[in-house]
């Protein structure tokens, strides 16, 4: 087993949100670092970042509209490629172990890295919350992979049906992905009855809480309900379920409900690896400072590096609001930054810089050209809100990568999935 030690290892894992933005402006300062016996090192088990805000599209994507290489270009991007110039080492490779007290790094290849500093930013796994026979029956919707296979689930139960028949499709968990998921089923489905489609297809979107995306803002909330209900999408909230056997669900109060297909949006956790580690956790992660380095379980404990947790495994409560800050993509790009500069300002001997959350802005695509955004106190909704999300994307794009190609991938996924926006 090799140990990479020939300099100081900062190293990030996991090439999310988060990470890659770490990545990127620890990267400008890669001559520096170097110069006082730092190199920086990525680590994430797939050679690709996501733009996971787009894989409710390509799940409701036709294949007649665009193949899944299409769709792969246009919604994953080679780590390499985006961290050309930047003089980080990237290691393809997954993480099966962290000595926190020995800053030492176990990986699934057997080699093992050393580090002075890390971040931990390797995301959420999916939480079932102990609902028996929902693993085992339900598709999930985290990767590019999951989009493709809800897609062709979808197509496969549709055109191989003989004769007409109801198809019903059941998504549980309605936050951003469920709410964005059903309404553009909604519309691919609309076309299909269009042209004239045997099936008459139905979807349920689920959810225990009394209110769709119960965590944003009640106008958001009202004007998400008004939308779906035009798609035709019938929504079930305070509805708790307590099992899946066979093609049923059974919620509370034994009421049952059939699928055909049946999609899990419904929670995330912290990641296994966290569990290992000696801080302390609440809810869904690690409790970090101000500065987002991870707190102690008991401040006597002696460890050998820095670690910071950004993104999903981070609970990190804004004082303002006295709320945590969401574990979205927005506040993971944010708390990069923070600890990208907090490395630099350690190894430099200079105070910490905090992080201060904002009223970060909420997007929320509700099938064909409409979506729903607000900013500050300002909620735009319909084609406006739909151009304001595409500027949106856009500017993270040119964040990552050269403009000219930032610019291409955006118009070529901007045609792609135009096609599917049947509906304004």
């Amino acid at each position: 087993m090799g140990i990479m030690k020939m300099m100081q290892n900062i190293v990030i894992l996991g090439a999310g949100f988060g990470g890659l933005r770490t990545a990127m402006k620890l990267g400008k300062k890669a001559k520096w670092l170097s110069r006082r016996g730092y190199q920086i090192i990525l680590v994430d088990k797939n050679p690709y970042h996501t733009y996971t805000p787009t894989l409710y599209e390509v799940a409701t994507t036709s294949k007649e509209t665009a193949n899944s290489l299409d769709l792969r270009r246009v919604t994953t991007y080679p780590i390499a490629e985006l961290l050309s110039g930047y003089n980080v080492q990237f290691l393809h490779d997954t993480v099966t172990n962290i000595d926190a007290r020995k800053a030492q790094i176990e990986l699934g290849s057997g080699d093992s890295i050393t580090y002075s500093h890390l971040v931990f930013a390797l995301g959420s796994k999916i939480n079932y919350f102990g609902i028996d026979g929902m693993e085992q029956k339900a598709l999930t919707l985290k990767t590019f992979t999951e989009a493709l296979t809800i897609r062709d689930a979808i197509w496969e139960k549709i055109y191989a049906s003989k004769q007409k028949q109801e198809i019903n499709i059941v998504i549980c968990g309605a936050g951003s992905t469920g709410v964005e998921l059903a309404a553009e089923l909604q519309e691919w489905f609309y076309e299909l009855k269009k042209e004239g489609g045997k099936c008459n297809v139905k979807t349920t979107i689920i959810d225990a809480f009394p209110r769709i995306l119960s965590k944003l803002d009640g106008q958001v909330i009202r004007k998400t309900e008004k939308r779906l209900k035009k798609l035709g999408v019938s929504i079930l909230t305070d509805s708790l379920i307590e099992k899946v056997a066979g093609d049923k669900i059974t919620l509370r109060g034994d009421i049952r409900l059939r699928y055909d297909i049946l999609i899990w949006t419904g929670g995330i956790e912290a990641n296994s690896l966290i569990q290992t580690l000696p801080f302390k956790k609440s809810g869904r992660g690690v409790e970090v400072d101000k500065s987002l380095r991870a707190k102690l379980l008991n401040r006597h404990t002696k460890l050998k590096g820095e670690i910071y947790v950004i993104g999903d495994n981070a609970i990190f409560k804004n004082n303002r609001t006295r709320n945590i800050v969401p574990q979205l993509a927005r506040p993971a790009i944010s708390e990069g930054s923070i600890a990208a500069e907090n490395i630099i300002r350690s190894i430099s001997r200079k105070p910490k810089k905090d992080f201060h959350p904002i009223d970060y802005p909420c997007v929320v695509p509700v099938g064909g050209k409409y979506a729903i955004v607000k900013i500050g106190s300002i909620v735009i909704s319909g084609v406006l809100g739909w151009i304001a999300k595409g500027l949106i994307e856009l500017s993270y794009l040119i964040s990552i990568m050269p403009l000219k190609r930032a610019f291409k991938i955006w118009t070529d996924g901007l045609v792609i999935f135009m096609k599917n926006d049947r509906l304004g």
